[in-house]
């Protein structure tokens, strides 16, 4: 029978595959951790572009017919006045934006198409939605005030990546046109 000689160095070999061990399983988790930090904030700076290409939508929509609007062929008005000067309700137009018209499509959760929300004798406030825009879940409302003393028009748009309100991931980004 042989006899072996025991040393201190039996078992090494295990110390140091748990300590390697430990060293990549704290390497691994703490890129894991960046990684979905990462991830978060794209998805997030995603859901943001999103909201704010809603409200861009509908700030083009506004300015578009602001100027668009030809009533009687040879004038052009706003659809943003309650009556146009030649006395043509606004209703008998159909302005599409996105392939919606903005006089039928109501806000998401049953708000009115389009309205004239306040007139005084300083100024017009009409408001409108669009929902759905370009196919994606985007909505937005945009505020159309025309202020009648000096003559400018602001146009509030405010974008939302999704309509479901309470939605814990919705973003709304907004933009203000002044002319």
């Amino acid at each position: 029978m042989k006899l072996t000689k025991i040393t201190k160095e039996d078992g090494f070999t295990l110390v140091l595959s748990l300590f390697l061990s430990t060293i990549v399983l704290t390497i691994t988790l703490s890129m894991m951790q960046i990684l979905y930090k990462q991830l978060t904030l794209s998805t997030a700076d995603r859901e943001s572009q999103i909201a704010f290409f809603s409200a861009d939508s509908g700030m083009e929509c506004a300015y578009y017919w602001d100027f668009r609007a030809d009533i009687s062929g040879s004038t052009t008005q706003s659809i943003f006045q309650t009556v146009t000067p030649l006395g043509t309700p606004l209703a008998t137009l159909a302005p599409t934006c996105g392939g919606q018209n903005i006089f039928t499509t109501g806000g998401p959760t049953g708000e009115p198409a389009f309205s004239t929300v306040g007139t005084t004798a300083v100024e017009d406030v009409t408001i409108f939605y669009m929902t759905n825009i370009n196919g994606t879940q985007a909505c937005n409302y945009v505020i159309v005030k025309k202020n009648k003393t000096t003559a400018t028009t602001t146009i509030e748009s405010h974008g939302q990546n999704r309509c479901v309100l309470g939605d814990p991931r919705r973003v709304e980004r907004a933009i203000q046109f002044r002319y």
